[in-house]
């Protein structure tokens, strides 16, 4: 039965690789990706949303948080 190697013996671990601009934005000042936060545009889920978001900054002030409202067909046939 063979040894497990040692950690002299181990290869180093890839260097990881730099975010792609295509996937995130980043925030100017830090160069951490944008926080995007999806909601549907009715009042109560902006006030949700505006809830959460105060939340983030509050944990995470060094991020930037862009919100993005949508409607769905169910606010469309109410």
């Amino acid at each position: 039965m063979a040894s497990a190697p040692s950690l002299s013996e181990m290869p180093d671990p890839p260097t990881p690789l730099p975010p792609s601009s295509t996937t995130a934005s980043t925030s100017p000042a830090t160069d951490l990706p944008t926080i995007n936060i999806g909601t549907r545009r009715s009042l109560l889920a902006r006030i949700q949303t505006d809830i959460v978001e105060k939340a983030l900054k509050e944990a995470h002030p060094e991020r930037r948080y862009e919100i993005h409202a949508m409607s769905t067909m169910g606010d469309k046939n109410q």
